[in-house]
């Protein structure tokens, strides 16, 4: 509706994760630049935690596509809600493997062939669990099993646990404390800050077309008051007005 009115050719404030509108503040930069280290140098378990809409996902989409070059097969679990024999099931699934998984002993033999076969082809494997505070503690505790794979003489497994804030209260339960002890890499986004807000609109709006400032410094200042720098709530707020 309003493409014609501001001359852009595409609507900038879509919620996606399209890379072409990828701008990163500095806790996000670093935060991926730790987690990228992570994978690639083989710490096993890694934590990113963050409230709703400060762009997690977001961030997830950007070390894929990073590690796309790095010889590293990824898999994603985008809902974690399961018993232990779905996990296994779904694992298996998600790395591609086509051989059929009923318990954890076939699923131990059957993975532990693809860790082999991964190692074989000088590969990693990541394995990226989304929305982690809802995964329950005996789930948990097959992942912190998981993590202790290991093929000749190195861990080619990586696990990456994303979820909101309250997971890093989850991992301070007694059942969960061997996983949080585990846990090499721990990356907690915090929102964006006003001078990050009004970059992050100008950004998009450049992208998407705009030829000039569409946004005054007091609606950004009015946006970053509603939205408390959550990327998902700049979105939505920019996008109405």
């Amino acid at each position: 509706m309003y493409l014609a009115h501001f001359k852009l050719h595409e609507k900038p404030f879509q919620l996606n994760t399209d890379p072409r509108f990828l701008w990163l503040g500095q806790d996000q930069k670093e935060a991926l630049a730790t987690l990228r280290y992570g994978v690639l140098e083989n710490k096993g378990l890694l934590l990113l935690a963050g409230d709703i809409g400060t762009g997690k996902t977001t961030l997830v989409s950007a070390l894929v596509d990073q590690l796309g070059d790095e010889s590293v097969v990824v898999a994603q679990l985008p809902d974690p809600g399961l018993t232990r024999r779905e996990f296994f099931y779904l694992v298996s699934r998600k790395f591609g493997i086509d051989r059929p998984v009923h318990d954890k002993e076939a699923f131990t033999d059957t993975f532990g062939e693809f860790l082999d076969d991964i190692c074989t082809h000088n590969k990693k494997a990541l394995l990226i669990i989304d929305e982690a505070q809802i995964m329950d503690s005996r789930v948990l505790e097959e992942v912190r099993l998981l993590s202790n794979m290991e093929y000749r003489h190195t861990k080619p497994l990586n696990i990456f646990l994303v979820g909101q804030t309250e997971f890093n209260q989850t991992l301070l339960k007694p059942e969960n404390r061997a996983l949080k002890e585990r846990i090499a890499v721990n990356c907690n986004l915090k929102p964006l800050l006003e001078p990050e807000t009004a970059a992050y609109i100008a950004y998009r709006l450049q992208v998407a077309g705009a030829q000039k400032r569409i946004f005054t410094d007091d609606a950004v200042r009015e946006i970053q008051s509603f939205s408390k720098g959550s990327p998902r709530q700049i979105n939505i707020l920019c996008d109405l007005a």
